[in-house]
């Protein structure tokens, strides 16, 4: 499973990311998943093409409460771990000039998947306190940064605390 990917994968794929925005206004929509980006401020940008053709995207930042994921205000579901192509109901509203991710719901099939990976990591690459750097030189390969232990590290490296 693929929980985000880096900006430079993304421009690789050849993802049309400046056909999103974010929402305007308080409401929410139904939309497929279509790809996830990591940020450059230990954020996940997701993107959505809704039901009405519309294409969305929004925010989750790493939240360094007890649930250690990236997941919506209101919401227990961490969206680093949702597939490409899950349909989901998102709620959202603006504040202050900003569009706040609120709610996701998901079918219960995708929530039994995420239980299976979550909260247990099997290696810094699947656990939710590590984010993708993008490489600074073209050529390097892209770095893994790990929060808890405030370094980089490998992607197959793991921490005995959370396993």
């Amino acid at each position: 499973m693929i929980r985000g990917y880096s900006k430079n994968q993304v421009i690789g794929m050849n993802f049309p990311r400046e056909q999103y925005t974010f929402p305007t206004g308080n409401g929410n929509f139904n939309g497929t998943l279509a790809m996830k980006m990591w940020s450059d401020k230990q954020g996940l940008i997701c993107y959505f093409d809704t039901d009405n053709n519309e294409k969305f995207k929004l925010c989750v930042w790493f939240s360094n409460n007890d649930d250690k994921s990236y997941r919506p205000k209101q919401s227990t579901v961490d969206i680093s771990y949702l597939e490409i192509g899950t349909k989901c109901i998102i709620t959202y509203e603006n504040k202050n000039g900003k569009t706040v991710w609120l709610d996701v719901d998901v079918s219960s099939k995708q929530k039994e998947l995420q239980k299976e990976h979550y909260p247990c990591p099997i290696d810094c690459l699947t656990c939710s306190n590590s984010q993708s750097e993008e490489a600074v030189n073209e050529g390097e390969d892209d770095k893994l940064y790990c929060v808890l232990k405030e370094e980089y590290v490998n992607e197959t490296d793991y921490c005995d605390d959370y396993n």
